[in-house]
């Protein structure tokens, strides 16, 4: 009897890169669509981080915070957020990093919630307005208005 050399690969390299190029193919689509769609997945990360801590600002009661102008500053900026057609990624990158500063030991302090508001107004200015007012200003707000004269 003869050996015949058969020709070609076998079924398993064959069928080993049939798998190899679909995964290839699968792994080139998913980095070109995160490409294209990065300025949403990344807003789309925020807006989750800024409703996780609004869901865990309503599920721990802190005494000095009013949750009320916490959840309308933070409501404005992701309104904001989702009418922003110029998207500033460098920027947003520094706003998710000083938020993500406040959540590295995974609680969730009352004093740090100043540091977030303002990471919410140094990103949208606009928001100023709807920032909280602390004791200490409404005092010196009192004092200043004792001590303005009329002319």
């Amino acid at each position: 009897m003869e050996n015949t050399q058969s020709k070609g690969m076998s079924k398993g390299c064959l069928i080993g890169l049939i798998v190899g190029g679909i995964l290839v193919v699968i792994i080139a689509i998913g980095l070109t669509t995160c490409w294209i769609y990065k300025d949403d997945l990344v807003k789309m990360g925020g807006a989750t981080l800024v409703n996780g801590l609004k869901a865990e600002l309503a599920t721990n009661e802190y005494e000095s915070v009013d949750t009320v102008q916490f959840n309308a500053i933070a409501d404005a900026f992701l309104q904001a957020q989702d009418q922003d057609t110029l998207f500033d990624l460098e920027g947003y990158m520094l706003f998710m990093q000083s938020l993500q500063g406040v959540m590295s030991n995974k609680v969730f302090d009352e004093d740090e919630i100043p540091v977030i508001i303002d990471a919410f107004i140094e990103y949208y200015p606009e928001l100023e307005e709807l920032r909280p007012i602390t004791v200490e200003e409404e005092e010196t707000t009192e004092i200043d208005s004792v001590f303005e004269t009329t002319e």
